[in-house]
C-alpha cells in the first residue's frame, strides 16, 4: 500500500535549516558565527526552532545571507 503524505506544506523551520545548509553552514561555522562552541552550533543547526531572531541576524551578517531570503524562509 502506498504511503500518503499528510503534510500540505513544509514545516517552517525546515526551510530555515535548508537555507543555512545551502550556504554551507556546519556546526563549527555556525558556532563561530554565533560566538559559541562548535557543539552549540551543531545543536542549533539540528534544531533551528531554538534560534532567536538576534542569532539569525548575526549568522546572516557573518555568512552573507541576504535579509530577504532569511525573511522568506522564516515567514513562509
Amino acid at each position: 500500500m502506498p504511503r500518503v503524505n499528510l503534510w500540505k506544506e513544509e514545516i517552517p523551520f525546515v526551510k530555515v535549516r535548508r537555507l543555512l545548509l545551502s550556504y554551507e553552514m556546519n556546526g563549527p561555522k555556525m558556532g563561530n558565527a554565533l560566538g559559541k562552541s562548535a557543539k552549540t552550533g551543531k545543536a542549533k543547526l539540528d534544531h533551528p526552532e531554538t534560534l532567536t531572531l538576534g542569532e539569525l541576524w548575526k549568522i546572516s551578517k557573518k555568512v552573507g545571507i541576504p535579509v530577504d531570503e532569511l525573511r522568506e524562509a522564516i515567514t513562509r
